[in-house]
């Protein structure tokens, strides 16, 4: 299980925040607006973010430590090249947000909006997605390895090229999923799960289910 946030009881508090490139925020709660908002190299260590709008801000090789996002709008948001270790997301809505080719270690989303998400390509270590929505996610290539996505919606994701193997997926919904076959090897699934992804492995190997011939 990832390793929680450690943020302390006591912050400063500040209202829309600037994002200055390389600026580094640490022991902050922040909220108000950051829309449209593009910016590099910014760090944020032992934060609270609450109630904070993103939508369609670009950050470039941002890091992200021991922070916590709470009823966030990431909506449309991109992180490229960023780093988060430690990071909780919860009641956040990241629709369409990019996190491709991304690091992310020890990372939490639960009760989140993520419909068209994009990790396409990211690495994580302790990934946990618990009770969260991701249709239409794309998960192409991305290490997924160990991670736990539970109770949760995958239908119509991408997990192509995606390496899952030990990755437990109790209770989510993979209908439709693109590239199972190969990319479910090695998961862990409950047994109301199994035809569901019986039929993805069926597809992934080219097995039909027709009539039987008459002879």
């Amino acid at each position: 299980m990832p390793k929680r946030p450690q943020i302390p009881s006591q912050l400063d508090v500040v209202i829309d925040p600037i994002l200055d490139d390389s600026s580094e925020w640490e022991r902050c709660e922040l909220s108000g607006e950051l829309v449209g908002e593009v910016t590099d190299g910014v760090e944020l260590s032992e934060c609270r973010i609450k109630s904070l709008r993103m939508t369609g801000a670009h950050l470039v090789r941002s890091r992200v430590r021991d922070c916590r996002f709470e009823q966030c709008e990431l909506s449309g948001a991109i992180f490229e090249a960023a780093a988060f270790e430690r990071v909780e997301f919860v009641d956040c809505r990241l629709s369409g947000a990019v996190l491709s080719d991304d690091r992310l270690r020890h990372v939490r989303f639960h009760r989140c909006r993520m419909d068209g998400i994009v990790l396409r390509m990211a690495s994580t270590i302790e990934l946990v997605i618990q009770d969260c929505q991701l249709p239409a996610a794309d998960l192409y290539g991305s290490d997924l390895s160990g991670s736990t996505i539970v109770d949760s919606d995958l239908s119509g994701a991408d997990i192509s090229n995606a390496q899952l193997s030990g990755a437990k997926l109790h209770g989510t919904d993979l209908a439709d999923v693109v590239g199972g076959g190969a990319a479910l090897r090695d998961v862990q699934i409950d047994a109301g799960q199994v035809v569901p992804v019986a039929l993805l492995v069926f597809e992934g190997l080219g097995i039909s289910i027709t009539e039987r011939p008459t002879i």
